[in-house]
């Protein structure tokens, strides 16, 4: 078992790293909840940026409070471009596009920053990727779970309330994390071999097998415990304590934001 753990240490990073659908959820999420709002707007009036930020702020779901409280100057912007699009008559589907591509851009572009996040957001937005992953392993069938965990919400077959709001969460979380990271002072930090080995230390500790790791390191949709064995992992990256924990914690969220 001591072997595995120190051969697979850099793997465990580049699985966690590749295979965590946390960014792939928020691209659909804010499409989801702007693109639908926008397209019934632009054909019932001339839209406006106040009219479409008072709207959004009415919506059920936290995402676009949060980026308006976390990154004002960014969240006028994405209003301004999606009054454009609006104005252009563009249907749905470009209207979602639009929000789909401002999200990503406000992801790529503050993805280093997230290096620097304190450890309680950095925690927070792993805890509510977990949130999703354990509603998904709830809801939906182990195949389907499964598909999910390689390729995102794309795979479910049902986006219900709790589904959204989990997903809501997830992206609320993440801004979260980018806004913290943006004001907290704090270097730059990047796990490395060591902060790795701890990680494949806890995972170990909580029941995870090598063939586990093997699953989530190729994505083997076929290996009937994917699921757990990620569920195991993501509590695996959240018990580890003290400054190898955050190493650990903030180079995920900065990888994931990145690609």
């Amino acid at each position: 078992m001591a072997n595995w753990k120190c051969t697979t240490a850099a793997a465990v990073a580049a699985a966690a790293i590749g295979s965590l659908v946390l960014v792939k959820a928020l691209p659909w999420v804010l499409g989801f909840a702007g693109g639908k709002y926008l397209y019934q707007m632009a054909t019932d009036r001339t839209p406006t940026a106040a009219g479409i930020s008072e709207q959004l702020q009415q919506q059920e779901f936290q995402l676009f409070r949060a980026l308006k409280q976390e990154l004002p100057e960014d969240y006028d912007k994405l209003v301004q471009k999606l009054v454009a699009v609006a104005k252009s008559r563009g249907g749905y589907e470009q209207v979602r596009d639009a929000s789909m591509a401002t999200v990503v851009d406000l992801r790529h572009r503050y993805a280093s920053l997230l290096r620097s996040a304190p450890d309680g957001s950095a925690s927070g937005a792993l805890h509510a990727q977990l949130d999703m992953l354990n509603h998904v392993m709830t809801g939906e069938s182990a195949v389907t779970c499964n598909r999910y965990v390689a390729s995102g919400p794309i795979a479910l077959t049902v986006n219900d309330h709790e589904m959204m709001a989990a997903m809501d969460k997830a992206a609320v979380a993440l801004f979260h994390a980018i806004a913290t990271a943006k004001n907290s002072g704090l270097p730059a930090v990047e796990a490395g071999d060591g902060d790795w080995e701890m990680l494949v230390t806890a995972f170990i500790a909580a029941g995870g097998t090598q063939g586990d790791m093997e699953a989530i390191v190729s994505s083997n949709q076929d290996y009937k415990d994917l699921c757990p064995a990620f569920a195991k992992l993501l509590e695996a990256a959240l018990s580890v304590e003290g400054e190898p924990g955050r190493h650990i914690r903030t180079t995920l969220l900065y990888e994931l934001a990145s690609n």
